[in-house]
């Protein structure tokens, strides 16, 4: 029993000690410093509170120039029932009818602005109406002087042997009658520049007869002359020249 207690106790202190755990050292945790960049730092200004800003230019306004206002042109009213014709007188054939209260649009006017050269509203031509037989209205102070062309017509020839004789201040001029047939005959018409009171002066005459007598003066610088015609209800033949005598 005694051998048995001092085996164990033997054993027990030749036992090797027990290792006690050893520490194990934890990395140290050194924080990672970035260096600075070397030089100085130079700040991003921020832009000024009292920046000026720059204004949107607007497009400079063209002055509109104010035009000038045009003159109406004139206008004719009609006040009694008269006929415009295709020259400025009575001579003249007769061209469109025209009643009180019809108007027309004024171009032009004779010589002495007695007639005025109208076109009528609803008409493709113009024709001539007597100053007296209308109310104008607008100025007709600067309207041109116009020489209209007169309506031809080839149905007939134009008056033949035509001649003209002086005894003193009268000139007798004459023809041969041509053959219009009873419908269409409107005579002859003769537009002749005679000297009067030291002037030349224009007259438009109509006849149904083969022979006229004007009065022609002396004393004017101008040379006398005048035309023939026949006229047919559709116009006029072509003109012959008068062989106008000397003084």
């Amino acid at each position: 029993m005694l051998l048995w207690v001092a085996l164990f106790w033997l054993a027990a202190c030749s036992a090797p000690p027990t290792a006690e755990p050893t520490a194990i050292p934890l990395p140290s945790r050194t924080p990672t410093i970035t260096p600075e960049p070397t030089g100085t730092a130079t700040p991003t200004p921020r832009p000024s509170a009292t920046a000026t800003r720059t204004p949107t230019s607007l497009p400079s306004a063209t002055p509109t120039e104010t035009p000038t206002p045009t003159p109406a042109q004139p206008v004719a009213v009609v006040q009694q029932q008269a006929h415009c014709r295709y020259g400025p007188g009575t001579a003249y054939l007769h061209s469109h009818d025209l009643y009180p209260g019809d108007q027309g649009v004024i171009d032009g006017k004779n010589v002495d602005g007695s007639w005025l050269w109208i076109q009528p509203a609803g008409l493709e031509r113009h024709c001539w109406v007597a100053l007296s037989v209308v109310e104008v209205q607008g100025d007709t102070a600067d309207l041109l002087v116009v020489t209209s062309k007169l309506p031809y017509s080839n149905l007939y020839g134009p008056p033949e042997d035509v001649q003209a004789v002086r005894e003193g201040r009268r000139v007798i001029i004459s023809w041969n009658r041509i053959n219009f047939t009873q419908d269409d005959d409107r005579g002859y018409m003769l537009r002749v520049m005679v000297c009067n009171n030291g002037r030349l002066e224009t007259q438009t005459i109509q006849t149904f007869e083969t022979s006229v007598t004007v009065v022609d003066e002396p004393g004017c610088a101008e040379t006398s002359s005048g035309t023939l015609w026949g006229v047919e209800k559709h116009g006029y033949t072509q003109p012959v020249e008068i062989p106008w005598p000397g003084a």
